[in-house]
């Protein structure tokens, strides 16, 4: 499937007139730009105001779905009605609903275990910082000079147990809990729970093409930046392509 450069305007206009839509982002690289550190990205005013916006529109549900922890994703957006995913869907809150993946429960303690090994070892990888998100943990290395992304893999794959895998993300080690259960399928979790008859889901990085190979055929997806290949519908530009697009979706203020 060839992905496809959209304008923003013309995909707000292909979804005038949708009595039912789930529309979920990402939140870094998505809705928010990358910061130097995770603690110090910010959702623009401008967006948080569309969002809440989208979420008065009859029949039109929002959902945030990010690799950081449920609590963190929540407390960045802090906007009430709107759907939440944290660690990559592993925990969801959305209305009524307030769910963790079953078997990223009982690897809990084995992730705290393997944090503290590995916070250990990055001792020797200058820059990096480690976030503890519950359910996994990142180690962040847009700040490493000594060594490469690679020697820092080997150095943190030393350390995992059978249940946990690594898997890369723009200048980010994440590892997860080892199971069949990504963005995607919590978006139709999602979905189900509100009875939403469309999806349209963005993101920017690695990690969610597995929404997207996931929602195939499903939903309207979009890789947000030209880099890198993608399993998308479309691509749009940027952080500010996607404010471009909420500001020409046709809601109620």
């Amino acid at each position: 499937m060839k992905d496809r450069h959209i304008q923003p305007a013309a995909l707000a206009a292909a979804l005038s007139g949708r009595q039912s839509l789930l529309l979920g982002f990402d939140f870094d690289g998505t809705l928010a730009a990358f910061a130097p550190t995770p603690g110090r990205a910010r959702l623009p005013a401008a967006t948080r105001r569309m969002l809440a916006a989208l979420t008065r529109q009859p029949g039109w549900h929002v959902a945030v779905l990010s690799g950081r922890g449920l609590a963190d994703v929540r407390s960045k957006v802090r906007i009430p009605g709107v759907c939440y995913g944290g660690n990559h869907g592993i925990e969801l809150a959305c209305r009524r609903l307030r769910w963790t993946h079953p078997g990223a429960r009982r690897l809990r303690p084995l992730f705290r275990r393997c944090a503290a090994e590995v916070r250990a070892r990055l001792r020797g990888f200058p820059g990096t910082l480690l976030e503890f998100k519950g359910f996994g943990f990142s180690v962040h290395y847009r700040g490493m000079r000594r060594h490469s992304p690679r020697q820092l893999a080997q150095a943190i794959q030393d350390c995992l147990k059978p249940g946990l895998r690594l898997v890369p993300a723009k200048k980010i080690w994440e590892v997860r809990p080892d199971l069949d259960w990504d963005k995607g399928r919590a978006m139709l979790r999602i979905a189900r729970e509100l009875g939403s008859r469309g999806i349209l889901f963005m993101g920017d990085d690695a990690t969610d093409e597995e929404a997207f190979r996931r929602l195939r055929k499903r939903a309207i997806t979009v890789r947000v930046g030209f880099r890198g290949k993608t399993t998308a519908l479309y691509r749009m530009q940027g952080v500010k392509a996607v404010n471009r697009f909420l500001a020409a979706l046709p809601v109620r203020s």
